[in-house]
């Protein structure tokens, strides 16, 4: 922390970059403020969430909350949407305001209310998108300038990301913090004991925060054959080591994309690479591509045409929310999508592979619109991210950036990924017993 010689109160908001470590943004807010409060909207977190996504949000703050604690620091959780909290908490003397700023078209909108706001009470304001591998601000005038109608392919832009590619090595943290400043609102607030009592406690896979988050990583490079294997194991649905999981935890930021970056080259450089390791990489600039789309395409992402301004065909509204429903109960008679389903209701979770079929299954063998499958996504998945959910969705509905229309043959998938039939008989078996009891 410099000895800025005069009281700079400083207020950091928040949203979805939920850690202490490599966090830019964060260690300037320390260094240049001698008062601090830190604040998370739980509103704005947990927007149209299930029980799933809640309680692992829930986890995340609990553990930010105890690793500020160890720097005596108290994370301020509010009830009211960030935008709101702010208006009332500028009474507070605050001369500047810290924010995660994101890509997503409805987080963009709140963000320039928040500019609004500040510029009104002439309070400074410090911003970053800090969401991707990639470096954004350098990045993102590239594909801003590359296409007029911003729709890119995947292709395109990994292969222009990687001719020069440069990823940010994760930044140290900076662990003096300033003195913690007294939050003012006691109305709007709550504590994490509170919220866990207003949820139902599901049995979760994941454990969220910070610290799990990093004890993830670790276990899953320390075990050479997962990084070694994980193109051939990827599209695996049984085993929790199929895939890397580290998506629930990208998705509130308690890991960077730049901390699994870096460990994987430290993994390579002290077991060599190969297509397996270069395969997680590819998808991680996966996640970075779908974040570019959503800055550039705003509200478009979430029309039914999609940004391309696609028609497709419209169903009857009765007929089209009886197969919609059909669908998200596991119960449409076809076991690949019933047993994906019910694995997804069950757990809040659901296999690449998987999530791939059955949205093509609804919006191309059904003609639902792909938009309610979008949203029940976002509802159940506890790894939700706005811009990976709705830049698949509209990709595998034929509106997004896929130059080819395909439709997933929902038997043959079934008889490539599941041929014993192990993971339908571990679901749809479930279900049954339940049934009788």
């Amino acid at each position: 922390m410099k000895n800025l010689g005069f009281n700079i109160k400083t207020l950091l908001c928040f949203t979805k970059n939920l850690r202490l470590a490599d966090s830019p943004l964060l260690n300037w807010a320390i260094q240049n403020s001698e008062e601090i409060m830190f604040v998370i909207s739980w509103r704005d977190l947990v927007r149209r969430a299930g029980p799933f996504r809640k309680q692992f949000a829930l986890e995340c703050l609990s553990d930010l909350q105890a690793s500020l604690k160890l720097r005596n620091q108290e994370l301020i959780i509010t009830c009211l949407p960030l935008q709101e909290f702010i208006g009332h908490e500028i009474k507070n003397s605050i001369q500047q305001i810290v924010i995660d700023e994101d890509v997503n078209h409805e987080e963009s909108v709140q963000f320039e209310n928040i500019k609004t706001i500040c510029f009104a009470a002439n309070i400074k304001l410090y911003s970053k998108i800090d969401s991707t591998l990639t470096d954004f601000q350098k990045t993102v005038p590239i594909f801003e300038n590359k296409s007029a109608s911003k729709n890119f392919t995947f292709t395109e832009f990994r292969k222009e990301i990687e001719k020069t590619l440069s990823v940010p090595a994760p930044v140290e943290m900076v662990d003096i913090f300033p003195r913690p400043m007294t939050c003012t609102q006691a109305d709007y607030l709550t504590t994490v004991p509170a919220l866990k009592q207003s949820l139902s406690d599901p049995k979760v896979l994941f454990k969220g925060g910070e610290s799990a988050a990093l004890k993830h990583l670790n276990a899953y490079f320390s075990k050479t054959e997962n990084p070694i294997n994980y193109k051939n194991t990827r599209n695996g649905m049984l085993r929790f080591e199929d895939s890397t999981k580290f998506s629930p935890w990208l998705s509130l930021g308690g890991i960077s994309a730049r901390t699994i970056y870096a460990e994987l080259k430290s993994f390579e450089n002290k077991y060599g690479s190969n297509e397996s390791t270069y395969w997680i990489l590819f998808e991680l600039l996966w996640r970075d591509y779908f974040k570019y789309n959503s800055y550039l395409n705003k509200e478009k992402l979430f029309l039914r045409s999609g940004a391309k301004n696609i028609k497709t065909k419209i169903l009857p509204h009765e007929l089209e929310m009886d197969l919609f429903t059909k669908w998200k109960d596991g119960a449409t008679g076809v076991d690949f999508i019933d047993a994906n389903m019910l694995e997804l209701k069950k757990t809040g979770w659901m296999s690449n592979r998987g999530r791939q079929n059955v949205a093509s299954y609804l919006v191309k063998i059904q003609n639902v619109d792909w938009r309610l499958g979008a949203s029940y996504f976002e509802e159940m998945l506890i790894d939700y991210d706005c811009a990976s959910n709705w830049g698949n969705w509209s990709y595998l509905a034929g509106v997004g950036t896929d130059p080819r229309d395909r439709v997933f043959n929902v038997e043959r998938q079934a008889e490539t990924y599941d041929p014993e039939k192990l993971y339908v008989k571990k679901w749809l078996h479930k279900i049954a017993i339940r049934g009788t009891t």
